[in-house]
């Protein structure tokens, strides 16, 4: 079994860079490749990097593709049979978090995809899983999705889902595979035995930027993958919940601009194979269901 730690970089700073970087070498699984991704960063953090662990696997995009589609052009890099993917402002607390994962994947077969738990770089306050407002989880959990900046998924897997929407600049991304993961009858499981300790974690007053881009992402993944009586039903729930939210927040126009972006996206439904019913039907019992223990 061989790992791909990909850590994808965007003028993210010499330091936060390189204490990601060690936290991967640190790693106690030895077979295993480091691939860094440069996404244009003009803050010299690329070339710092570089010269400072000459033996990583380096792929420069030439400008900032967006987090999905820089992931994209490092997973298609990747030689090894699990791809990991860690944040740049991240590290992980522990140095054998990369073994225990891929021990617990091996020792349950039907993981297509699993996450860590995330905590505070400063703060040390524990995220709360992806399906729930709880911070407090503690056991192994099913969930309907995974946090990207700390994941392990099969390579297999990931190619056969054609990897992150390259048109999703952030926001939404792994939602969009995890529905086809989920509706190929693999499991995504919340795995908190290790931590990744994120700087983001604790950044606050996340931007409206982030609403517009979950909004839109929500509506072309509706359009592209599900089946159409379902497209029709969701797409308007999607609309209806959101524009009050907009409203409210003065962006009514915005609002507008990108229903209409979701709407003229259905040119692109006949790209994109459809997931099943029982597949819809099993990512959401997932997502909304309390009750997640693995037993």
């Amino acid at each position: 079994m061989k790992v791909s730690i990909i850590i994808l970089n965007w003028n993210g700073g010499e330091q936060d860079c390189v204490e990601s970087i060690e936290s991967a070498l640190s790693q106690d699984f030895t077979n295993k490749e480091i691939i860094f991704v440069d996404n244009g960063s003009s803050d010299g953090s690329y070339e710092s990097v570089m010269a400072r662990f000459p033996d990583l696997i380096y792929v420069q995009t030439g400008s900032n593709k967006g987090c999905p589609e820089g992931r994209n052009i490092g997973a298609k890099q990747a030689s090894g049979d699990v791809i990991v993917f860690l944040e740049n402002d991240g590290e992980w607390k522990e140095t054998d978090v990369v073994s225990q994962a891929i021990d617990f994947m091996l020792e349950n077969k039907n993981i297509g995809a699993m996450y860590t738990a995330v905590e505070g770089y400063q703060s040390e306050i524990l995220d709360p899983p992806v399906d729930t407002n709880n911070s407090g989880v503690e056991s192994v959990q099913f969930s309907s999705t995974f946090r990207g900046g700390a994941s392990f998924i099969y390579r297999n897997i990931f190619e056969k889902t054609g990897g992150f929407p390259s048109d999703f600049l952030r926001q939404g991304e792994e939602v969009f595979i995890s529905y086809q993961i989920i509706d190929r009858g693999y499991d995504i499981v919340y795995w908190p035995q290790r931590t990744l300790r994120h700087k983001g974690s604790d950044y606050t007053g996340k931007s409206d930027a982030v609403m517009n881009y979950n909004y839109i992402n929500d509506l072309k993944t509706i359009t592209r993958l599900f089946p159409f009586f379902y497209y029709l039903i969701y797409i308007v729930g999607k609309i209806g919940i959101n524009m009050p939210r907009f409203i409210k927040k003065g962006k009514f126009l915005v609002f507008l601009k990108l229903t209409a972006q979701g709407v003229i996206d259905v040119k692109n439904r006949h790209k994109y194979t459809k997931i099943s019913i029982k597949g819809l039907k099993k990512f959401n019992s997932i997502k909304y269901n309390k009750d997640k223990k693995i037993d």
